[in-house]
């Protein structure tokens, strides 16, 4: 970007009428620390013994869609659209084992067979997990033909494991051909049913698995299924993270889970922990439990105050006086300005675009930096008289233009109270 002049006098962004704020020093804490009892938390659905597994009948499931208005108005489309299912039982997928030598793959409607994924499944080759193969039985000019639909990879396996002698001695790996592989068949005439079978695999037949729906299985595969013994690194690594989060009363939930979303210590971001090691994740949740423990835990106290730590030289502990002190400020800043990281995530964002529009007339304003939030917490705090100066601040500069800083993109009345005058 090219360096322009700035006037002094674009600095501080136009008041907002609407806005009024009362004097007060916000690097301190405005009022007496809130009290969160554990009823007051989400519930835990994680918070399972290795017997506790949640079930439910289904003809009980049957009955309460069957009774739900939303069953009568599938009921009545069916019947708008003239369809009629007399009959239908005889018409399900049938199980069938079929030699593989008589099966075809069909590439029109399958993605490329990748031989990368067939080396990772015969690396991890589990009897127990091998699916039915779904196959469309169609004639052509008399003769049937079986093709695969869904599942290539699955039949490929079935004939690798048979040529290195895995299914021995049922079948000896000279026969490896005539492997039955086991499918479920649907007999049609043409391929219409084969691509919309395909697509509704892949998209509309089944949803989505958010975050937390893997989440939950990793964690309950250790805590439920193998609480005494050492399991799968990804199982391993989200319940060590699942015990850190729970000890500081912070409890992750569904990110669909409304009547929970909003209680103090719900954390519907799982998808952040990926790489976060424990050391960096008892950081971010004794900050939170520090600053916002009467709160649900925000995306912006993950990512942005991991880079915190990293900026921080010498001791990051929080039991080291000066940064708790220094965190306790930045969390007072936060509070008493937008009370929530939440609102601060979108003051940031406002922000930077009226700082941009000053900065650099004319010119498009990027998406929001990753480091944005950080960096305007960080002036706000130094604006504000704080005197922590143990960080590493040089990606701050990125925010600063002839001195003009993301600051000044607040507007007027929140600049002063920040300021103190």
């Amino acid at each position: 970007m090219a360096k322009k002049n700035i006037n002094q006098k674009t600095k501080s962004i136009a008041k907002n009428k609407e806005t009024t704020y009362v004097s007060l020093d916000v690097l301190s804490s405005s009022g007496t620390k809130v009290t969160v009892l554990p009823s007051d938390r989400p519930h835990n659905v994680l918070d399972k013994k290795p017997d506790e597994h949640e079930r439910k009948p289904l003809v009980d499931l049957v009955q309460e869609f069957v009774d739900d208005s939303l069953s009568k108005v599938a009921a009545k489309t069916n019947k708008k659209n003239g369809k009629s299912f007399t009959g239908l039982y005889g018409q399900i997928a049938k199980y069938q084992e079929i030699p593989l030598k008589e099966l075809f793959s069909a590439l029109a409607v399958q993605r490329p067979i990748s031989r990368r994924r067939l080396k990772k499944i015969m690396e991890t080759f589990n009897p127990l997990k091998v699916q039915y193969v779904n196959v469309l039985k169609i004639k052509f000019e008399g003769v049937y033909y079986y093709y695969i639909i869904d599942g290539q990879h699955t039949a490929v396996c079935y004939g690798t494991a048979a040529q290195w002698g895995w299914f021995m001695p049922d079948l000896q790996p000279e026969d490896w051909a005539n492997v039955k592989v086991r499918c479920q068949v649907v007999e049609y005439h043409n391929f219409t049913f084969a691509r919309e079978h395909f697509l509704g695999i892949n998209g509309d037949d089944k949803l989505k698995l958010a975050a937390f729906d893997k989440w939950q299985n990793y964690v309950l595969a250790k805590r439920q299924d193998s609480p005494t013994e050492v399991t799968l690194e990804k199982y391993e690594d989200a319940f060590a993270q699942q015990e850190i989060m729970e000890s500081y009363g912070i409890i992750p939930i569904h990110e669909r889970n409304e009547d929970d979303a909003d209680k103090p210590g719900a954390f519907t971001r799982v998808d952040l922990l990926k790489d976060v090691t424990e050391e960096e994740l008892h950081w971010i949740c004794k900050i939170h439990q520090m600053n916002f423990d009467d709160l649900p835990m925000d995306a912006f106290e993950v990512k942005p105050m991991i880079n915190l730590r990293n900026k921080i030289k010498g001791s990051k502990s929080l039991e080291n006086k000066d940064v708790c002190e220094f965190i306790l400020a930045l969390g007072n800043i936060i509070k008493n300005t937008v009370v929530t990281p939440a609102k601060f995530q979108l003051l940031a964002t406002n922000a930077h675009k009226e700082w941009h529009k000053v900065a650099f007339p004319g010119e498009k304003v990027p998406s929001t930096p990753d480091d944005l939030s950080l960096a305007l917490l960080l002036y706000m705090y130094y604006e504000a008289g704080g005197s922590f100066n143990r960080i590493s601040k040089l990606f701050m500069d990125d925010y600063d233009e002839q001195g003009h800083t993301v600051f000044h993109g607040l507007d007027s009345d929140l600049q002063s109270l920040i300021k103190g005058e």
